[in-house]
Order: structure tokens, then C-alpha cells, then sequence
């Protein structure tokens, strides 16, 4: 094993963090779990989607994927020996109600699984905070019409409720839901994950919908007597294309107005921008828009945290001339696509008057995205700018990059993640120095899983999974060691 100490010193006395700053690892249930068809499990939108020819890179599914199922017990194991002490993993809603309603469970199976691993992590000393909806709706609520049903916001609160009752005696933090913004965008408008809708503009209901299902659920889960609550939502610096543009600085506002303030100003102010309540007057009609900016007040609620998800920048470029004209764009690639959620433009529905490219940085990550650590620091700091005291304190709920992995010499030595890490870490503290309260780092993600639409070929985890193998083999790479190391050390020379 590689000796990391003397860099990890230096790097510990850089960052500054204080000995209560949380480092952590995060997970989702379908994206490692497996056990499908084990346990009495529901079917939700992702096992229909991936079992949908066509939909995923590699045409494999979550039925197995890192097999968390059945290795729960090593997983923790390993999380114990090297001293990571915070954990966010994600509840599979079809795994305790089925088709989900109450009426369909509990389903004594899922509630025994998740027993085990919330007293394994306990006795572990392992703070878990759980996800209720890591976009995995249950097909059932999908069929009745998804998040566009307000019944299926009334469902999910009674879900929250019932999952708090089941396991909050251990579970320490909650987040009602992940990444508001990339499942109503890819799920919903684009259609590149489940349920595969490509509803353009309209998807901003389902994006309400979720605003409200936050709200709703904070609420019961706080008069339930959780004690710890907050949120996930994905964020990224949005920037034109060609800045000289008035076209393309015009659609970058938009774009910000949709993917980020659409979600923070309803969970933090009740309120939605403007800018976001006329297009909605301008596609859906008065009427529409006056009931959002009434119902928006429900998704605001006391939150002890603010989870932030960063990956990457987005660069926006208009399909409209400043004098109304289309710009003819430019004919896809004839090669088949390397990846579903990598770099480049977005299948963008038609209607919709611009396109997402990505920051064209020399550093890239296996998907191809940016790599730009000084994004992190650019959100935070502009979100204490916007919010003020009405911002609670900051986490950083999902931070991490994939990289082609390989077992070498019985070893992974994944430098370029240690360094990505290190950085993006620096780049926490640089928000630290600038006055913004942030209280924790998880990194996405502790195993290699099945990544969505793009299958099993993005390696994210600080764990390799050996998905050639049955018995699905894990081996803690470089970058496990290092984390393990940087905890301790952040620890012993804490101001």
C-alpha cells in the first residue's frame, strides 16, 4: 500500500478544517444494492427503464450491479477499519412498500435488510444519513402518472413517515430527496433516465412536484421528531458560451433560473424567480403560473443543512440569433455515443431555445466532464451571496469522479482521484475562508456501481467491485487508503 503521510500532513494542515467537520461517503440503493427480485422487492422506474432495450450504454441493469445485498457486512466492515465514521446511503422505497403505498407493506424482508445494515453501521460507529428518494419511484405510482399526480406527493410524505418510524432511532440525518434538478431534467424532459419522458418545459411540473414532495416531507419527518434534516440538490456554475453574446449571457440566466434557483428558492424562500414563473406563464399559461407561485410556499421548511452535489460547470449556448433567427446547428456524431451522461450537448427537445455544453477544461474525468475544482468554491460562495441568513449551513452531499480504473499488480492506484479529491477539498476550504459555513464532505462514491444510464463502465467508487466477478470482489483502492489517512490526520491538527 502506498504510504500517503507525509502529503496527507501537508494537505490536512491546508484545509483547516476544524476536528467536528464531517467526511464522509455516499451510495445509492439501486445503484449498488442488486437483489432485485430478492426480498420481496416492488419494481420501480429504474428496473423498467434499464430492462428497456436501447436505454443503457452497456445494456446491463441494476439487477446485480456491486451486489450491496449480500455484502452488506464487508462493506461496513471496511468502512469501520478505516475510520469513516459518516455514511449516506439511500432507502429503496419498493423494497419496504412495493407498489408504493402503506397498503403494500411493510415488507417484513426490506424492513430485516435495512435493520441490519442500520444496526451494522451502528455498531460500526457509523453515522448513516439516509436519501428517501434516490429516483427510484415506485412503477406502480409511475403508472398512476408519477410525479405529475399530486397523489404521488401524498404517497411519499406517508412513505417518509412510516421509513422514519422504521429506522430513525439510528438513522442521524435525513434528505427527503436527491437531485431535484437532474431528475427532472434527464428523467423527465430529456428522457435519457427513467422514466424516459421527453416532456421539454413541461418537465418544470414534475420539478415542482419534487419541490413540494421536499417541503411536505420535512415538515412530517421534523413533527415525527427527526432531528437532523436536509437536502441534496445538485448545483453548477452556469456560464454563456460565448460571453460577448446577448443571446447566450440571455440563456445562461435562464438555464441558472431553471436548474438551480428553481430548486434552492423553493426550499430556502418559498418563492420561485421570476424569470422561471414568466416562461412558465409564457408555455403553460397564467393560470399555471399563478397556482405555482401560490403552491411554492409548501416547499420551504426549517433545514439543518444544505446539501450541495457538484460535478461540473455548464456552458450555455443559444439556438436563437439576437434577431429571432434559429442557428443552424451542427449535425451529431455518426459514431456511436461513448457516454449517456458525459460532455458534450444534451439532447435538447426542440423547443427548447438552447443547448448544454461542457466547459472546455484540459483535465477531463472518464466521462468527460470538466474537471474545475473552482466551481465548488464559485457555488457556495455565490449562494451565501444570494441567501444570507436564510442559508443554513452547508454540505457538500456528493462530490467525486470516475475514472477508468484497473487492478494492477493486485493494486488500484488511482493518483488522479486522489489529486481530484484533494482539490475539490481545497476548493471547500477556499469557501471556508470566504465566510461560508460548511460543515461536511461526502465523497461519491464509496463503491464502483452502476452508474445510471451509462451501466457499469464509469468507475466512481474509493472500493473497486470486480463486476466480471460472481462473487463481485472488492478491493479498497489507493484513493480509500488516502481518504482513510486524510480523515485522522485532519483530525489531529485541527485548530
Amino acid at each position: 500500500m502506498t504510504n500517503f503521510h507525509n502529503d496527507v500532513q501537508d494537505l490536512a494542515s491546508k484545509l483547516a478544517f476544524p476536528a467536528s467537520f464531517v467526511f464522509g461517503t455516499s451510495t445509492a440503493s439501486y445503484q449498488i444494492e442488486g437483489g432485485a427480485g430478492e426480498g420481496g422487492r416492488g419494481s420501480s422506474i429504474w428496473d423498467t427503464f434499464a430492462h428497456t432495450p436501447g436505454t443503457i450504454i452497456d445494456g446491463t441493469t441494476g439487477d446485480v450491479t456491486s451486489d450491496h445485498y449480500h455484502h452488506w457486512q464487508e462493506d461496513i466492515a471496511k468502512m469501520g477499519e478505516a475510520g469513516l465514521k459518516d455514511y449516506r446511503l439511500s432507502l429503496s422505497w419498493t423494497r419496504l412498500f412495493p407498489d408504493g403505498t402503506l397498503a403494500s407493506g411493510p415488507n417484513p424482508q426490506g424492513v430485516e435488510f435495512y435493520n441490519r445494515i442500520f444496526n451494522g453501521l451502528v455498531e460500526a460507529g457509523i453515522r448513516p444519513m439516509v436519501t428517501l428518494y434516490h429516483w427510484d419511484l415506485p412503477q406502480a405510482l409511475q403508472d398512476a402518472g408519477g410525479w405529475l399526480n399530486p397523489e404521488t406527493v401524498v404517497r411519499f410524505v406517508e412513505y417518509s413517515v412510516a421509513a422514519f418510524e422504521l429506522f430513525g432511532d439510528r438513522v442521524t440525518h435525513w434528505v427527503p430527496i436527491n437531485e431535484p434538478n437532474v431528475h427532472t431534467l434527464l428523467g423527465h424532459a430529456i428522457g435519457t433516465h427513467a422514466p424516459g419522458l421527453t416532456l421539454g418545459y413541461e418537465a418544470l411540473g414534475v420539478g415542482h412536484a419534487l419541490n413540494l414532495a421536499h417541503g411536505a416531507a420535512a415538515r412530517a419527518l421534523r413533527e415525527a421528531g427527526a432531528k437532523s434534516i436536509g437536502t441534496a440538490t445538485n448545483h453548477c456554475p452556469v456560464m454563456p458560451s460565448d460571453p460577448n453574446n446577448p443571446m447566450d449571457v440571455q440563456m445562461a440566466g435562464l438555464y441558472h433560473a431553471i436548474y438551480n434557483l428553481f430548486f434552492s428558492d423553493a426550499m430556502l424562500r418559498g418563492a420561485y424567480p421570476e424569470e422561471l414563473l414568466a416562461l412558465v406563464e409564457s408555455e403553460a399559461g397564467s393560470e399555471v403560473a399563478a397556482q405555482m407561485r401560490a403552491e411554492v410556499v409548501g416547499a420551504q421548511a426549517p433545514l439543518d443543512f444544505y446539501g450541495v452535489n457538484y460535478y461540473e460547470p455548464a456552458v450555455v449556448r443559444s439556438r436563437i440569433n439576437p434577431n429571432g433567427s434559429p442557428i443552424p446547428e451542427v449535425a451529431p456524431p455518426t459514431e456511436p455515443r461513448k457516454h449517456v451522461d458525459g460532455a458534450g450537448l444534451y439532447d435538447m427537445p426542440a423547443e427548447i431555445p438552447f443547448l448544454i455544453e461542457s466547459l472546455p477544461t484540459k483535465e477531463r474525468t472518464g466521462f468527460d466532464w470538466a474537471i474545475c475544482p473552482e466551481g465548488l468554491t464559485e457555488i457556495m460562495v455565490d449562494m451565501l451571496a444570494r441567501y444570507g441568513q436564510e442559508l443554513p449551513p452547508l454540505v457538500v452531499t456528493e462530490s467525486g469522479v470516475s475514472f477508468p480504473d484497473e487492478v494492477v499488480g493486485g493494486a488500484v492506484h488511482d493518483t488522479a482521484r486522489i489529486d481530484y479529491l484533494a482539490r475539490h477539498l481545497l476548493a471547500v476550504s477556499a469557501a471556508c475562508a470566504k465566510g461560508v459555513d460548511v460543515r461536511g464532505y461526502y465523497v461519491w462514491s464509496y463503491l464502483d456501481n452502476w452508474e445510471w444510464a451509462d451501466g457499469i463502465g464509469q468507475r466512481f467508487g474509493l472500493v473497486y467491485v470486480d463486476f466480471d466477478d460472481p462473487s463481485r470482489r472488492r478491493l479498497p483502492k489507493d484513493s480509500f487508503h488516502w481518504f482513510s489517512e486524510l480523515v485522522r490526520m485532519v483530525k489531529a491538527v485541527a485548530p
